[in-house]
């Protein structure tokens, strides 16, 4: 199987994207036929320089002013925003049992692994070390229990002018504060959590109407090369600490960056067999109320997460600083980075799987424009469902060996089934200071 995973390696980054190479750059926006040929269809990702979603190139200086911005916001509108305790949502976390409520038994026991004193084989590492977060709890002892859950970021309901607000005062007191220039090491202002507007909903039509009138409602070159009219436009408005952990999405992806820079670490979607994909349970942040809270903005209390039914399948790998201990199929795959700044547009094709931070409050738009379900779509289920067959060790070598070389039993873990790699190549990621 090793040498099948290294031929899947050397083709992908041959015939597709080399990490070494990063993503290819465009000055000029190309024609929808050459723009359809050259990366549509081989699924490549680019980066449109020069572009940008406005209306004939006007409006992008009040939106790079976030007051003057949240100043055009004359009637009070209300905006909904994700809040979490350290900017992480959409993500599998360690979450210290102290903190769930209503998991079930059955979940909490199925995700626990004693072999790891407590830990659970499936959360992201250290924010310290990779700017991805340490297991959530509520003071605990290290060797607390910890379960690995997929948590959601709680949603609020709030002012757009204080959302920006919000962020600007908190983004001036972290500048001025020596203690908490090392990214990672903060949490939200005066226990408030991290708040980031991000939510996908189709949130620029639906939530800013007047917003939406200083941008185009699609992208020319867009709408032609994928033969549809956009599905979702998104605004994206948050600061450093906010980290979308690695997933993938089943639309092509038109990603504009008005303010600040965008780190982009991107996989194509063959590397689905390296990523360890599985269920968790799931949940949602809920901060409590302080002594003194009351409604809306009065919460400064503690998160906790509250369980909710059915489950989710995510990935736990970072690759920003992936554990080939844990997981040992990564050392396999070929990430991608790059950085996307004001005016560039990335194109980010269906079903790659990227991470997502920025540096500095950014201001984005996006618009997602469904996918064709072709021959590269029964591909990808196929490796996907492999994928799945080689984490219960049922795939088989000819002859009858099981995926660790023995006599037709399947090892009991990937880590058992291939030999613990070196360092990741390209998988460490190329920062500023680094990153949704």
């Amino acid at each position: 199987m090793e040498e099948l995973f290294e031929q899947l390696q050397d083709d992908t980054r041959s015939f597709w994207q080399h990490p070494s190479s990063g993503v290819r750059r465009l000055d000029t926006m190309p024609p929808p036929a050459d723009f359809f040929r050259d990366y549509v269809a081989t699924s490549t990702p680019v980066i449109l320089s020069g572009g940008g979603c406005f209306k004939g190139g006007g409006g992008r200086s009040c939106w790079d002013d976030l007051a003057s911005l949240a100043g055009r916001d004359s009637e009070g509108l209300e905006v909904t925003v994700d809040f979490t305790p350290d900017g992480r949502g959409d993500c599998v976390v360690d979450v210290a049992d102290s903190m769930l409520s209503e998991l079930p038994t059955s979940d909490a026991n199925a995700m626990h692994d004693s072999a790891t004193g407590g830990r659970v084989a499936g959360a992201e590492g250290s924010r310290r070390s990779c700017g991805t977060g340490d297991a959530v709890n509520v003071g605990s002892a290290a060797a607390a229990r910890t379960t690995a859950v997929f948590v959601k970021p709680e949603e609020r309901r709030m002012k757009f002018e204080a959302f920006v607000s919000t962020l600007l005062t908190e983004a001036a007191a972290r500048a001025s504060d020596e203690s908490s220039s090392t990214r990672g090491c903060t949490s939200g202002g005066a226990g408030k959590g991290v708040p980031y507007l991000s939510h996908q909903n189709d949130s620029l039509r639906q939530e800013f109407p007047g917003l939406m009138e200083d941008v185009e409602p699609f992208l020319a070159l867009a709408r032609e090369a994928f033969g549809n009219e956009p599905d979702a436009v998104n605004l994206w408005i948050g600061d450093d600490r906010s980290l979308s952990a690695v997933h993938k999405d089943h639309y092509e992806n038109m990603y504009c960056v008005v303010r600040g820079e965008k780190h982009f670490t991107l996989l194509p979607p063959s590397d689905v067999l390296f990523l360890y994909e599985q269920e968790y349970p799931q949940g949602r942040y809920r901060q409590r109320r302080s002594v003194d809270g009351g409604e809306g903005e009065g919460r400064g209390g503690e998160f906790e997460v509250e369980m909710e039914e059915g489950k989710v399948p995510w990935i736990p790998v970072d690759p920003a600083c992936p554990d080939l201990e844990k997981y040992p199929l990564f050392r396999f795959a070929s990430p991608v980075h790059c950085r996307v700044g004001p005016g560039d547009i990335l194109y980010l094709p269906s079903l790659w799987y990227h991470r997502v931070s920025q540096r500095g409050i950014t201001v984005a738009v996006n618009y997602w424009h469904d996918m064709q379900f072709d021959h590269k779509y029964v591909h990808y289920r196929f490796l996907q469902t492999l994928a799945g067959k080689l984490r219960e060790g049922v795939v088989r070598r000819p002859g009858g060996a099981g995926c660790d070389g023995s006599s037709g039993r399947p090892s009991e873990s990937p880590e058992a089934r291939v030999e613990q790699g070196v360092s990741v190549g390209g998988g460490e990621e190329e920062r500023v200071e680094e990153d949704r």
